[in-house]
């Protein structure tokens, strides 16, 4: 009987919801500006399953900044079940004017629908310009063409007259550009200025400085800050809190996404006449070297250091390659950069040592060097070198022999004095006249008396290899790290790189960031392997200080350890 009372059950509800599957699309503000979000809802009702939305149309005119979220409903009326599915997102508009949002395709249960056509009305006012905005950012370039490799320096500036806070912001990107930041300060200071009359609070956001690597017309990506802004409540008038005193105690938080204009820069070709040695450096540059000896003995070493020193972009092109003699032992020459804290050009010196050691005596020349440019201050082709050195190698102390010399001996026959003139006293072939067990006590006092010698070179060696066998387990160890990621990715990711390359490198993991991760791999590993790594430093960075990025974590971890797996093979 329970049973057939639970089919009559189970069969009134399946006929309570008999009826037609329907889709509808909505938003939650018809007339927007260009900085505000907006709410996107794609609801089914009295459907069974979720529905699949395919959003691609919205791209063009749309920003995605949060979504979806799901949400389900079911209600009772009169007997009958009414249940609707539902999928939200949190958009922005990417232009004014009066914007269509198209039907979009929903898939359920294998059927298609089509959602309701939606018009829009985005006023410009609010943001990318300093008219009668509350909010804007303004982006400037010192120069809006440039030659290959030249650098141009840009800055992005928030103005601003209303009460806001920082919630993530999205750093502009371009393709074919090397980008070196500036200033990227975590929590910006603020002045006073006034645009137009009107009073503004300025935040400079992010300073950079962008090197082209190719020719062409090439754009800058605005730059995108979500901000929560206080704006004054909407309230009905009374006579006591529509009082001046009581105004700014009625103030909501709403979200805004401000965006900056897109820069266009113009890249130009080099000139003709470009010499065959120019390995694309482009700025002022000036050489010069020093030999820390002119005189020392074979097998000695000396210092022979090159400095290259000035404004440009030193992470764009590399040094000549130096011949010396045969008789010479060169060392794999080390660089270091040096650069030039607070200034908006990339200036420093460049430091290459050699160590040369002789191993003939005489005259051992030095080469000179040479280095070609691009000066586009001048517009020209330019260059710097040093001159050559001489190094007088002389021959090295030998150990004096002692005795006599050929010439001072005289073998006489009165000279030679036998000491016995008795015969010996032959033994028996494999006899011994020493019993086994004195030998046994003299072979146990050999072992005792040696022992303490392979003991510490076997230690001496495992210290010596120790560095080598942390390389070897760097790799290893890091992908089994990124494997345990759990609650903070963004430390965590950056951290194994950091540990990864301190191990690999034998470097000392407190003083690594970005900026010395470039400087250590740059002539190690491949340009791309070096974007790659820190591109991934910079996702771990806007996860931890722009959480609304929306970085699949994920996919991050994999990339990392892909990354990690390329430049091992590299640094091996």
């Amino acid at each position: 009987m329970n049973q057939v009372y639970k089919f009559i059950f189970l069969a009134t509800i399946g006929l309570s919801r008999i009826g037609a599957v329907s889709v509808s699309a909505s938003v939650d503000a018809g007339t927007i500006n260009l900085s505000d979000v907006f709410t996107l809802k794609v609801e089914a009702k009295d459907a069974d399953n979720t529905p699949t939305v395919d959003i691609s149309p919205l791209l063009k005119n749309f920003t995605i900044v949060s979504g979806p979220a799901q949400q389900t409903n079911i209600q009772w009326i009169n007997g009958k079940m009414a249940s609707s599915r539902s999928l939200t997102w949190t958009l922005i508009a990417n232009n004014s004017g009066t914007i269509v949002i198209p039907p979009l395709s929903v898939t359920m249960g294998g059927k298609r629908y089509k959602t309701n056509p939606i018009t829009m009305v985005v006023n410009a006012d609010g943001s990318g310009g300093a008219g009668n905005a509350d909010i804007f950012i303004v982006a400037a370039a010192d120069k809006q063409s440039a030659y290959v490799g030249e650098q141009i320096t840009v800055s992005y500036k928030l103005f601003t007259k209303v009460n806001l806070s920082l919630t993530g912001v999205e750093y502009p990107k371009g393709t074919g550009f090397w980008v070196e930041d500036l200033r990227k300060p975590a929590a910006p200071r603020h002045r006073d200025t006034q645009v137009n009359g009107i009073r503004y609070r300025v935040y400079t956001l992010y300073e950079a400085a962008l090197f082209p690597t190719k020719t062409g017309n090439l754009s800058v990506d605005p730059m995108v800050v979500n901000a929560a802004v206080s704006v004054s409540q909407k309230r009905k008038r009374d006579p006591f809190f529509d009082s001046p005193f009581m105004d700014s105690f009625f103030t909501q938080t709403v979200p805004k996404v401000i965006r900056s204009e897109k820069l266009d820069i113009k890249v130009k070709p080099y000139p003709s006449g470009k010499p065959s040695d120019f390995t694309g450096a482009v700025g002022t540059f000036s050489l010069d070297s020093n030999l820390d000896s002119e005189k020392v003995k074979v097998n000695e070493a000396v210092t022979f250091t090159v400095k290259l020193s000035g404004t440009g972009n030193f992470n764009l092109f590399s040094m000549p390659e130096l011949q010396f003699q045969n008789d010479v032992q060169v060392h794999s020459p080390t660089s270091v950069f040096q650069k030039e804290a607070l200034r908006d050009k990339l200036t420093g010196e460049l430091r290459i040592e050699y160590i040369l050691i002789p191993r003939e005596e005489g005259r051992v020349y030095i080469p000179k060097v040479e280095f070609a440019f691009f000066n586009p201050q001048t517009e020209s082709w330019d260059r710097t070198k040093t001159p050559g050195f001489t190094l007088s190698v002389e021959k090295g102390e030998e150990a004096a022999l002692s005795g006599l010399s050929r010439n001072e001996v005289e073998l006489l026959k009165e000279d030679i004095h036998y000491i016995k003139t008795d015969a010996p006293d032959w033994l028996k072939k494999g006899s011994s006249k020493i019993g086994i067990t004195a030998w046994i006590m003299y072979g146990f006092a050999a072992l005792l008396f040696l022992s303490p010698y392979p003991l510490e070179s076997a230690r001496k060696k495992a210290i010596a290899s120790a560095p080598q066998r942390r390389s070897k387990a760097a790799l290893r160890k890091a992908l089994k790290s990124l494997q345990n990621i759990t609650d903070n990715p963004d430390s965590e990711i950056s951290g194994t790189v950091y540990w990864y390359l301190s191990e690999k490198c034998g470097l000392d993991v407190k003083a690594m960031d970005p900026s010395g991760v470039r400087s250590l791999l740059t002539p190690k590993i491949t340009d791309e392997s070096l974007s790659d790594i820190l591109r991934i430093l910079s996702d771990c960075d806007a996860i931890r200080y722009a959480p609304g990025k929306g970085i699949e974590t994920q996919k991050l971890i994999d990339e990392t350890a892909t990354v990690l797996t390329t430049i091992d093979e590299q640094l091996s």
